[in-house]
């Protein structure tokens, strides 16, 4: 038993320091702010903070220790290994078990008697933290239905967070949905070629060591990692829009939760078209300069010009979009939220597609700087 609470707890280097804070904290506590209320419950919120961060790494540390998808070289190893699904995994078990519940009841316990907190917080933020490493794990292993659950749930979380029935049952749904899809990414091993977004640790030197060089790699009609396709643009635009609407419950005043919106909704539009922009144009000049444009008045040039269609309909819409949603009877929070939703969807699939514009538009192509060698496309 000891040997695997052991294994589930991080290195010396984290656990020693935790302890120390602790000792000092409550022996600052019993020794000189016993008679103090006031101090006495800022040593309990010192406390609670450092617990709740220690939970918070516990589970990042459950997933990113033993999931073969952060650690190259093991993953490697594995692929190799007479190893399949459901046998023990070699460097400890990626799954809850029961170990799991020893050391939270401890961190837990040790918070409700220090500080007071509900005993059902600290195990809410390990599950919710070891969920959203996993959700990663799923985008990039084939399991992208679990990644997509857990991704809108987190939102629903944030919702539901003053109904303690609700936000326990929804935090079970979301912690079942990550093992199945935890389940059914191992059964699916070996993967292949994977990136993580987080860490980018487990990228392999071979990936990052291929290219065909400058200009037939850009030339190329291979999808870059990370694309998105199909629906889950879709996706991605009703997920910016879920997350800006219930991370916005959080303000306390109506008032504050609309001006949190509104500056999401204005950073949206921002991160729409520069974001758009920042994908197409690095390596690529257009047809003529500025100048020669004027010279030879030729304003305008149709197979160049069409990128910007996109992000001109997306700012349009940004601005003009709460107030056409609040006319018809949306709250501000709703009208906001809604248009930030059209405004990514616009960005992500506006025309043309990445690989058309690459291999198709009146551009010249370089190398990404400072450079005068240019290759004529399209």
């Amino acid at each position: 038993m000891i040997r695997r609470l052991r294994l589930l707890l991080p290195h010396d280097i984290v656990i020693v320091p935790l302890l120390v804070f602790h000792l000092v904290t409550v022996g600052l506590h019993l020794l000189l702010f016993r008679h103090f209320q006031a101090t006495e419950e800022a040593a309990g919120r010192v406390l609670l903070a450092a617990m709740v961060l220690a939970t918070m790494f516990q589970g990042a540390y459950r997933v990113i220790a033993f999931h073969p998808f952060y650690n190259a070289d093991y993953r490697e190893w594995l692929g190799r290994a007479p190893w399949h699904w459901p046998r023990p995994l070699p460097a400890g078990p990626i799954h809850l078990v029961w170990e799991d519940a020893v050391i939270l009841g401890t961190f837990t316990g040790v918070t409700w008697y220090e500080a007071g907190l509900s005993a059902f917080v600290l195990p809410l933020v390990f599950l919710g933290v070891r969920a959203a490493f996993l959700m990663e794990t799923f985008f990039l292993t084939g399991q992208r239905g679990h990644g997509w659950i857990i991704a809108f749930g987190f939102g629903w979380l944030v919702w539901t967070r003053s109904r303690s029935p609700l936000l326990i049952g929804s935090t079970a749904v979301l912690t079942l949905v990550a093992e199945l899809g935890l389940r059914a990414s191992m059964r699916a091993f070996p993967w292949g070629d994977c990136r993580s977004l987080f860490l980018r640790t487990c990228e392999p030197e071979a990936i990052l060591s291929k290219g065909l060089g400058w200009p037939y790699q850009g030339l190329g009609p291979l999808d870059e990692p990370g694309v998105l396709k199909g629906r889950e643009k879709a996706l991605v635009a009703l997920l910016a829009g879920w997350s800006v609407f219930t991370m916005s419950s959080l303000a306390s005043l109506a008032e504050d939760r609309v001006l949190i919106i509104q500056y999401a909704w204005g950073f949206s539009g921002m991160a729409a078209v520069l974001g758009r922009l920042t994908t197409y144009l690095p390596g690529t000049d257009g047809p003529l300069s500025l100048a020669g444009r004027i010279r030879l008045g030729r304003w305008i040039i149709p197979g160049y010009d069409r990128l910007f269609l996109g992000p001109v309909a997306a700012l349009i819409i940004c601005g003009a979009g709460p107030f056409a949603f609040h006319r018809q009877g949306a709250s501000w929070p709703v009208a906001f939220s809604a248009t930030i939703t059209l405004v990514v969807f616009v960005a992500l699939t506006a025309r043309p597609s990445l690989a058309a514009w690459r291999l198709t538009c009146d551009v010249r192509t370089r190398p990404r700087g400072i450079t005068r060698e240019h290759v004529r496309v399209g």
